[in-house]
Parts: structure tokens; C-alpha cells; sequence
């Protein structure tokens, strides 16, 4: 069958039971058969085993956010990846490109780069 994959956005907001998000999160992978997920560093190894009792296997990102952006944003631009018509990610994305932005000029600058958690 050809044409678009099927979509799914979500977003979940705080406050949440981290426990829950990832029961939510399991069951909308597994409607997709999708069994390994890659995701940020944000939750460090806590989300590894809620995720491995589901069946799905969550591998930390080797790379940083910035240079998964940084290799996002052509492919965006040129079409090669269609983003599902949704204001509040396309939102979200305009935010990261802000953010890649200010981070591109401060090493241009060769400026310190503070963590922002």
C-alpha cells in the first residue's frame, strides 16, 4: 500500500504520572507495531524499564538535540519529511529552530553554553 503512514501526535503536559505517560505512550507504539524507540536524555534510565515492560526497547540518543535539528531542519525545508498539518507542533518545531539558531551564533561567538535544565 502506498501513500502517507498513518499519524499519531501527542503531547502530554505537566503535571503527569511519568508512569502513566509511558503506559499511553507503550499503547499508542504498539497500535503501530513499533517495538524500539530512541529518545533525549531528559529522563535519563528511568524510562528504560517502564518502557521494556511494555515490550519496547528505549535506547538513549547518541547525538545532541542540536545536531538532530541541525540534520531536521533541510529535510524539512526541501520536503523530504511532511510534518502532519498541527499547530502546536509545527509551533514547537519553529521553537527548536529559534533555539538552534541562538545556540549556532553563541559558538560562533565561541560563548559559553549553559545547560537549560
Amino acid at each position: 500500500m502506498y501513500g502517507p503512514p498513518p499519524t499519531a501526535v501527542r503531547e502530554m503536559r505537566p503535571p503527569f504520572s511519568p508512569t502513566v505517560v509511558v503506559d499511553e505512550f507503550a499503547e499508542l507504539l504498539k497500535a503501530y507495531d513499533v517495538t524500539e524507540v530512541v529518545g533525549d536524555h531528559y529522563g535519563g534510565e528511568f524510562v528504560k524499564e517502564p518502557f521494556r515492560k511494555h515490550g519496547i526497547s528505549y535506547e538513549l540518543c547518541k547525538q545532541p538535540k542540536s545536531d538532530l535539528y541541525k540534520d531536521l531542519s533541510p529535510r524539512l525545508n526541501s520536503g523530504q519529511i511532511v510534518l502532519p498539518h498541527h499547530n502546536r507542533l509545527v509551533a514547537q518545531i519553529c521553537g527548536l529552530e529559534t533555539a538552534a539558531r541562538t545556540v549556532l551564533i553563541m559558538r560562533q561567538m565561541d560563548m559559553t553554553i549553559l545547560p537549560t535544565r
